[in-house]
């Protein structure tokens, strides 16, 4: 590392400024500096002040990347206890009259784990934001098959999440239910129908789906409240 003088320096001690360099026989030289906040002067080799700097560097680095972990962290409980405050998990609330429609919907959730497909469009203005909401729930960042993100010439202004799933042998849509405000469209090549509701997208990918094809069947059902448990393993038989 080359120094010249007044060069401001910073190491674990504090704040310095180089107020010498002084050329050794080695090829080396010995830096004298003084500190800004009380004017202790200080002097070392070259090499050695090199190190003490680079060391420093290192742990403000380390220092940042544990900030923002819990920054991240932090931000992330935030965002599922939102999810659990507005009650997506479940939206039939209560029991009695409602049970046969928790059961329907639990069941509803397995087909999507079976064959679901999720895909997200985002725009170029919301890419970032979409990449760290996604980071903070899955721990990783977006990529592959259903992330599709745009271009910065394409005219979209938000972020638009779509699932598409087939319905099992014998189902028909008297058989699913997602919620009272979430309506099936009827699906394209491939696929018999698609949902489109951002809000129903982020729980699941909470739960343990992800964008595309592959959803993690434990994880999902370590979610699912234990008396619904067995409704949603039919769904997942194709029952």
């Amino acid at each position: 590392m080359e120094f010249k003088l007044s060069q401001e320096i910073e190491i674990k001690e504090g704040k310095f400024v180089i107020t010498s360099i002084e050329p050794t026989p080695q090829g080396s030289a010995n830096i004298r500096f003084r500190n800004l906040k009380d004017g202790r002067k200080w002097i070392r080799g070259q090499s050695i002040l090199s190190n003490m700097i680079k060391s420093f560097e290192k742990e403000q680095i380390e220092k940042e990347r544990k900030k923002e972990e819990k920054r991240k962290s932090r931000r992330k409980e935030k965002f599922l206890r939102q999810l659990k405050e507005a009650e997506i998990v479940d939206p039939y609330i209560g029991e009695g009259s409602v049970r046969d429609q928790k059961i329907q919907y639990y069941r509803s959730l397995s087909y999507l784990a079976k064959n679901a497909e999720i895909d997200a469009y985002i725009a170029y203005k919301v890419r970032e934001w979409f990449d760290e909401k996604y980071f903070l729930i899955k721990n990783k960042y977006p990529e592959g098959r259903g992330y599709y993100p745009h271009d910065e010439d394409v005219n979209k202004w938000s972020s638009e999440l779509r699932i598409k799933f087939n319905l099992p042998d014998g189902k028909t849509t008297d058989d699913v239910v997602f919620g009272p405000d979430v309506g099936l469209v009827l699906g394209g090549v491939g696929y018999d129908f698609y949902i489109n509701s951002n809000n129903l997208c982020w729980y699941l990918l909470s739960l343990g789906f992800d964008l595309g094809k592959k959803h993690n069947i434990e994880e999902i059902k370590s979610h699912i409240p234990d008396i619904y448990i067995k409704y949603f393993e039919e769904g997942l038989g194709g029952n």
